[in-house]
């Protein structure tokens, strides 16, 4: 091909290619705006506004509430929206802790907070791509990278999930992402970050077996002291008594399999919950759960070992981070917004590298199973029983995202670097 011909091969792609992520990104703001002022769900940024009212301002322990009392409570607020609830007893499913630091946004109306909430998400999204380009050394002027990881994004139905709802996952990506940055720089400000995750949701201290394998033990020890004196900072204002029974209510939780009967569960727990959880092999959802996730965790564990170098530290992270999609007790749609980055990782190499076309499908794959919407849930005859393999989508495709990492491990890719 001629020259003149290939540059103007690119700007056509060029042209091409920001044509389709306006068109992302339009659509995305539409529907975002159709959410805001039309359709007004944001029942999950209820639900926080809500209890951190009723806890840090009333004082009120949600614990010791009747049934009749939580829905009087609910009635008598002011609050515009549906506020959700948690399944299957309706109560705050975060630590109070959590509510604590929430709190200055009840000061301000509903409306405002929800509308500074959005911007505040959506801010953090750009920022989030931001630290991973520098994570990824991805150059600002590198177009074709950008624009296609950009349409991935705007494009995809978690993000919308988020934004909905008013979900705190966005703001979770971020400080997931902040802190793998600074676990190059600062251990210790790296598990301060790590500690205010795990305050938000206590699944993610799940992230800490990542560290003590990367054998980065300043900064466990600086999540774990964080983490304590984040709570021990939060009884200036909330009884302990709330602290102990939320993680009492966890546990009970996590054993008595309301969480796998979650239709839209993509976690393995979900898989098998919906698949026997209403027959007769019930009592056996929870040990096969814990099985199949002890087996993928050793997988990760000796794919990692392999790689003796263990240069790249976001190859691993991103790696880990879909292992954790796959084996949280709870993985709803709006979690897989924190897929972003393993898919960023997987289209570096795929955009950088020479590759074969079974790594071709496995991205592909994940990214159209994890990204697009299912909308077999929204069925009863496919949430649960043998038919629940065929809404199980989001499933398979963090499990293609996650083989396809595990591959770029064992093959000793060194195109993806730390920054150093």
């Amino acid at each position: 091909m001629e020259p003149d011909k290939r540059d103007n091969s690119k700007k056509i792609l060029t042209i091409f290619l920001i044509f389709v992520v306006s068109f992302a990104a339009f659509s995305y703001l539409h529907d975002t705006l159709k959410m805001f002022f039309v359709e007004r769900n944001f029942s999950d940024f209820a639900h926080y506004y809500f209890w951190a009212e009723v806890i840090v301002q009333r004082h009120i322990n949600p614990f010791n509430l009747t049934d009749e009392e939580r829905i009087k409570l609910k009635e008598s607020s002011s609050i515009p929206v549906h506020i959700s609830g948690t399944y299957p007893d309706d109560l705050p499913d975060y630590n109070p802790a959590f509510f604590v630091f929430f709190y200055p946004l009840t000061k301000i109306s509903f409306n405002i907070a929800s509308l500074s909430w959005v911007i505040f998400n959506n801010s953090l999204l750009i920022f989030s791509l931001f630290l991973c380009s520098k994570l990824l050394r991805i150059p600002v002027r590198d177009k074709y990278f950008w624009l296609t990881a950009l349409f991935f994004i705007y494009a995809s139905q978690p993000l919308r999930e988020n934004i909905g709802i008013g979900q705190i996952n966005i703001f979770i990506l971020f400080l997931l992402i902040l802190q793998l940055y600074y676990s190059l720089k600062s251990e210790l400000l790296s598990g301060f970050i790590l500690a205010l995750v795990i305050l938000m949701k206590s699944h993610f201290a799940f992230f800490l077996v990542f560290y003590i394998i990367k054998k980065k033990y300043k900064l466990i020890f600086s999540a774990i002291f964080s983490f304590i004196a984040l709570n021990l900072f939060s009884l200036k204002f909330i009884n302990s008594r709330i602290i102990t029974t939320h993680y009492k209510r966890l546990l009970s939780l996590l054993t008595a399999q309301p969480l796998s009967c979650l239709p839209d569960n993509f976690s393995i727990y979900g898989f098998w919950g919906r698949l026997w959880g209403g027959g007769s092999f019930s009592c056996l959802v929870f040990p096969i759960y814990i099985f199949t996730s002890l087996l993928f965790l050793i997988h990760y564990l000796i794919i990692s070992s392999k790689d003796k170098k263990g240069d790249s530290l976001i190859l691993h992270f991103s790696t880990y981070l879909a292992l954790f999609l796959i084996i949280a007790p709870l993985t709803s749609e709006h979690y897989l917004v924190l897929a972003f980055v393993p898919l960023l990782v997987a289209w570096k190499y795929i955009y950088r590298c020479k590759i074969e076309k079974l790594e071709v499908l496995l991205l592909l794959g994940a990214v159209l199973l994890i990204l697009s919407k299912c909308s077999s849930l929204r069925f009863a005859i496919f949430q649960e029983g043998l038919l629940s393999v065929f809404s199980a989508f989001k499933t398979y495709g963090l499990i293609l995202l996650y083989l396809f990492l595990t591959r770029l491990i064992a093959s000793g890719n060194k195109l993806i670097s730390d920054l150093k």
